[in-house]
This record gives C-alpha cells, sequence and structure tokens, in this order.
C-alpha cells in the first residue's frame, strides 16, 4: 500500500482512460451507491476481506465529520482525504487556546483534522472499530451482549433496538481480516449531525487482486501506477502471486450523509393516509376520527416487538406493550393474517413511531375481509394455544395414569408446566412457548420453517425421563429394554402400551401384566410417525438446503400431508398436524391430540 507523488498531468491523462465516476472492473463495486434513500441503517466503520463481485482483497472504511460549510472544499481535494483514523498520543486533554481536540481524527492533506466517528486502534494483529463515545451518550443508548461477540446499543426511552450495531473487533490471518463493522440507524446518525451542523463523509481504501485483467493491464501500460483525481487516487501494480498477477488500489473520499433534520430530538408528527380514508390524519390526530373506526393491518406488524426484550406481546389477542409507556391494545385478530385497530385508540396510546410502523402494514378492509374469508380465522395464535392446551391434556393423562399405577408425579412433574400458572398468566408469558405464536407469514422461508419445528419438538422435550421410565417399568416393561431411551421415545411406548390395550379390549393399568408382554420395541404407530419426523426437521441444517430441498425433509413434509409444490411462494400456510382425532387422552386410547400450523 505504498503511496507516491503523482506524475505530471496524471489526472488529465487519467480522465481520457477512466473518466471521473467509473471505474475499472476489480474495483466496480466502488461504484455503488454507500447509502440509498431507502437504507434504513448506515455503515460508518468497516475493516473486512470480503470478496466483492467475485475478487479477493481488503477494505477500511470509516467515516468523519464535516463542518458543513467545509464540506465542498472537502469533497473537491485532489487526492482525498488520509484513508486512516489517527488518534492522540499524548495525555494532554486541552489544546493552548482550552478547546479538547478530537481523540480519533481522520487528517486532510491540506492540514485540518476531522473529527471520526469511529476509533479505531490495533493491538497486535487485531483492530478495534468502535462507536463515537458521544454518539453512544447522546442518546443514552444502552448495550446489549449478544452471543457471537456483537454488541447492540438500544434507546429503551422509546424503545429502538439495534440504534447502534458493533461487530467491533477484526483479526488479521493470512487469509485476510474478518470483519469488523459498525452500523447506526439511519435516523440517529442524521440526528446526531444535525445537531452537530456537520456532513457524515466516508473515506476508504479497497484494494482488489485480479489475473491478466485487460482494463488493469491498459491503465499500467499507458499511465503509470499512481494516479491523482478529485477526491481519489489509484494505484495499479503488476506483482507475482499464486492467485493474481495485478493489484488495484483506490483511497476516495465520498459523500455519505448530508443532515437534513432531526428525526430524533425534534420528531416530525407527518400526516398519514390511511386505506379507506378521504382525508390525512393529522400529527397526533386528535379529534379527527369517526366512532369505533378501524384500521386494518397486516399481522407481520408484530415480528418488529415479538424477539425484543422489554415488549409484551400476545399472540392470541394481537395486542403489544412496553413497559407501563405505551400499549397497542385496542386489537383483535382479523382472520388468519390481520389485525383490526381502532384508530383513535392506537394514536392515542401510542408514540408516532410505533403508528408509523403500524401504517406501514396497514390494507384496506376489503382486502383483510377477503383474506379471511379465504384462509379461515385460525391465526397463529389460536394454533398456538391448541398445540399447548393439547400437551397440557397429555400430561394430565398420564399423571392420572401414574397415580393408578400408585406413583405420585403430577403434570408440571411430568411436562414442567404448572397449569395454575399457565392458566392465571397465560401460555405466552412463558418465554420458552411464546415462540409457538410467532407471525407466520406467507412467505416464510424454508430456513424459518426448520426453526419452528425445533420450536414445536422443544415443547415435546419437556417431558420428563424419571416418571416415564417409572411408569413404563410399573407397566411391566423390564427397565433395560428402556433406560436407554429419551423422554419422547418413552412416551411413544406408553401410546403403544396404550394402543395395544385398546386394541385387545383390555384396561391399561389393571390389565398390564397381559399387555406389557405383548410389546414389541420395534412396534411403530402412525400416529406418532409424524412426531419423530418432526424430529428430523429439528435436526437439519438449514444452510444445507441451498441446492433445493432434501429426500428427508421431504419425506418429513409428507408426514403431515405437505406438499412442497403447493408452497413455492412461502411457506408460511404449511402445518404440523400432529394429531389424527380431537379425542382427549384417556387410559385405552391414544395419547393426545398435538397439533399446530
Amino acid at each position: 500500500m505504498a503511496e507516491s507523488s503523482a506524475p505530471p498531468n496524471a489526472s488529465d491523462t487519467f480522465s481520457t482512460i477512466l473518466p471521473a465516476g467509473s471505474w475499472p472492473d476489480p474495483l466496480a463495486h466502488c461504484a455503488e451507491p454507500l447509502l440509498n434513500a431507502w437504507d434504513n441503517r448506515v455503515l460508518v466503520g468497516e475493516v473486512t476481506s470480503e470478496e466483492r463481485n467475485g475478487y479477493k482483497g481488503n477494505r477500511l472504511f470509516y467515516t468523519a465529520m464535516i463542518p458543513i460549510d467545509a464540506l465542498p472544499t472537502v469533497l473537491q481535494i485532489g487526492e482525498g482525504l488520509h484513508h486512516k483514523v489517527s488518534s492522540k498520543s499524548s495525555n494532554t486533554s486541552l489544546s493552548t487556546d482550552g478547546i479538547a481536540p478530537p481523540q480519533f481524527w481522520i487528517q486532510s492533506p491540506a492540514g485540518p483534522r476531522y473529527e471520526s466517528l469511529i476509533a479505531v486502534w490495533d493491538n497486535s494483529k487485531h483492530t478495534v472499530l468502535q462507536p463515537h463515545a458521544e454518539l453512544l451518550s447522546a442518546y443514552r443508548l444502552v448495550p446489549r451482549y449478544l452471543a457471537n461477540g456483537t454488541v447492540c446499543w438500544d434507546d429503551l426511552s422509546r424503545p429502538v433496538y439495534e440504534v447502534v450495531r458493533v461487530e467491533g473487533v477484526s483479526t488479521y490471518t493470512l487469509d485476510g481480516y474478518s470483519t469488523a463493522r459498525v452500523t447506526v440507524l439511519r435516523d440517529y446518525l442524521e440526528d446526531f449531525l444535525k445537531q452537530r451542523d456537520c456532513a457524515a463523509v466516508a473515506v476508504y481504501f479497497d484494494e482488489r487482486f485480479s489475473t491478466d485483467d485487460p482494463g488493469v493491464a491498459d491503465i499500467i501500460e499507458k499511465h503509470g501506477w499512481h494516479i491523482v483525481q478529485p477526491g481519489r487516487q489509484f494505484w495499479f501494480k503488476n506483482i507475482d502471486l499464486d492467485f493474481a498477477d495485478q493489484i488495484s488500489q483506490v483511497s476516495c473520499t465520498e459523500l455519505l450523509l448530508d443532515p437534513k433534520s432531526s428525526p430524533i430530538s425534534e420528531p416530525a408528527e407527518e400526516d398519514l393516509f390511511w386505506p379507506g380514508r378521504t382525508e390525512p390524519v393529522h400529527g397526533k390526530g386528535k379529534g379527527t376520527f369517526s366512532p369505533m373506526e378501524l384500521a386494518y393491518i397486516r399481522n407481520e406488524v408484530l415480528s418488529e416487538y415479538e424477539q425484543q426484550p422489554g415488549y409484551d406481546t400476545s399472540p392470541e389477542g394481537g395486542w403489544v406493550g412496553y413497559g407501563n409507556q405505551w400499549a397497542v391494545s385496542f386489537v383483535h385478530r382479523m382472520g388468519r393474517n390481520h389485525l383490526a385497530i381502532e384508530l383513535r385508540k392506537l394514536y392515542e396510546g401510542s408514540p408516532f413511531n410505533v403508528i408509523k410502523h403500524y401504517h406501514s402494514y396497514a390494507v384496506p378492509a376489503d382486502i383483510a375481509i377477503a383474506d379471511r374469508k379465504q384462509h379461515g380465522s385460525r391465526n397463529i395464535g389460536v394454533r398456538a394455544k391448541e398445540l399447548v392446551s393439547s400437551f397440557m391434556a397429555v400430561n394430565q393423562t398420564l399423571a392420572e395414569i401414574e397415580e393408578e399405577l400408585g406413583l405420585v408425579f403430577t403434570p408440571a412433574d411430568i411436562g414442567q408446566l404448572d397449569p395454575a400458572v399457565i392458566d392465571y398468566s397465560g401460555w405466552w408469558t412463558n418465554h420458552e412457548l411464546k415462540p409457538l405464536g410467532y407471525v407466520a407469514p406467507e412467505k416464510m422461508s424454508v430456513s424459518d420453517l426448520l426453526s419452528r419445528s425445533k420450536n414445536i419438538f422443544n415443547l415435546l422435550q419437556r417431558w420428563q425421563k424419571a416418571p416415564l421410565l417409572q411408569m413404563a417399568v410399573s407397566m411391566g416393561i423390564k427397565k433395560s429394554d428402556v433406560s436407554s431411551f429419551g423422554s419422547v421415545k418413552l412416551a411413544a411406548t406408553i401410546c403403544q402400551l396404550a394402543q395395544i390395550a385398546k386394541d385387545s379390549g383390555l384396561d391399561l393399568v389393571t390389565d398390564r401384566q397381559l399387555i406389557s408382554p405383548v410389546w414389541d420395541t420395534k412396534a411403530e404407530l402412525d400416529v406418532l410417525a409424524p412426531i419423530f419426523k418432526l424430529n428430523a426437521m429439528r435436526i437439519m441444517d438449514a444452510h444445507s438446503l441451498s441446492g433445493g430441498l432434501s429426500t428427508t425433509l421431504i419425506e418429513s413434509l409428507a408426514a403431515f400431508g405437505i406438499d412442497q409444490q403447493q408452497y413455492i411462494g412461502g411457506w408460511g400456510r404449511a402445518r404440523f398436524n400432529l394429531r389424527q382425532d380431537h379425542r382427549v387422552a384417556k387410559r385405552n386410547q391414544q395419547l393426545a391430540p398435538l397439533c399446530h400450523a
């Protein structure tokens, strides 16, 4: 990455073969916009060796805060700003004029230092990226640590999650840099810059390796290896590596974000046009609603809140609340895919950012009504409730059998769920059960389908081995024959005994000495096949399905009556049906109608 002065008239000659704004093929990705109009997140720092357009290479990306009045000059600097972040090496806290200098800055060739949005430092083979401390403190952001080492900074006052997302450490090896990356929600970054009367300017260095690229070869032959243009400078060299014989490098200075408003400090409550209304709702909309006026919302609106900490959500009712700060509560499910919300109450009980979020999922009433007619009213909340209720019924039946066998196990001992707690608090308040009721959008991916299979099977794995093993042994099964069984297989064994009793006209408990000798450890019940196919899906690796559905998955789906051809557009309507009939399990009947969709 050596640099030298540009040869005389390099900019003039270079413009004839590579005009400003165009790029050689290895660096063509640099022509892509740094920020699109629809982007919600802004990249402000990155160190990575990820390939781009098939070219190996490295990218160092940082962001400077440039005063608005200096912006035109900075963007026209002949070679751009220096492509690195410097930091103060002394312990001096104030300059001679009493003003604190920036702790981290990006240097201009003309002399000025511009404060960096990213703090950067190296230690051994590690490069650390951290966001500007004032950006975090300005909005009182709170860190949240993910298992992979990523740190998310949340604004819990609104709340808004992942205002800043930090994958903060890059490690250099022979394979290049592992990725470190810092992104910021666009509204927050724009607000931060506006309050400081600055624009965000990206400064990045990018290098790509190529082999016999004619465009690069032509540039090297005709114009030398170092060329300068306004806002960028290039280096092109012939090299001798196993995988490449050319290297193309650029140091570039480019406008990232020029703030136009302060959307966080001074949020605008703009007019919103709701489907079916002839007039917009102005601002917070006081006094502008008809009595009991409803808005119809696609239920994907709930996905924003279901997995975020701090929110209360009800899969059955479709309401959302955040502590005692706000709630969207005057709501009911409208068929499988929609919610109906009293519009006045939405405006009265929610902050404007929540109202805007709901507005983005609004549909006309006739669409919601037609969808309910087509898909019915059995939404995910109804189906999840039925699944949990069926599981609780199984536990109750098993406890009754245990009691008749002289064993002392409650439904809570068997299934780790206390019926009294579930009835009082609601099944969705249990953090392990709550995912069963997460929104199932019609365009759901196969990866999400497999994830849901895990959530369902996790419910079945709540069965405890000890009470089920004692039950099987008390029924006359040799302990050595079943001691290696897991809890689900033990439950299946009890189902097999119940089937034998039913087919023979015997009583499961009083006639157990006649039933257990007939039991065949290799026998399979058709009614239980979906449960074991569900387990097969649970252990599948979704990443292995990129080339299409595996034979194992197709066979597993067939056990639920799911034909892949019916779900080419998405798996949201696929149902894991684990039941054969609607009867509650009793002693001489097959256990438990378990169902889910």
